[in-house]
């Protein structure tokens, strides 16, 4: 069966991860999907597989639940640990 705490903290993760979601598409739609020059963006994308919270496995931030690749690419996005 597993542990009743263990299976809480995914839940609420995984509801962080929708709203997160939610958020940049709000914001994206707001400011037009404006997205960063290519450098910019491979440079994000290296930051984040330097990162501790990087499913390299996933491709994802878990800390924020977002897909490092299309993340990475937009001009509104930032960091969750401040490091872009």
């Amino acid at each position: 069966m597993g542990c009743n705490k263990c299976n809480k903290k995914s839940v609420i993760v995984k509801l962080s991860y929708i709203r997160n979601f939610f958020k940049f598409l709000f914001t994206n739609i707001k400011l037009g999907f404006k997205k960063v020059g290519y450098d910019k963006y491979l440079e994000r994308k290296a930051i984040c597989r330097g990162c501790p919270f990087f499913n390299s496995e996933a491709g994802r931030c878990m800390d924020c639940g977002c897909w490092i690749n299309t993340k990475a690419k937009f001009k509104s996005e930032t960091c969750p640990q401040g490091y872009w």
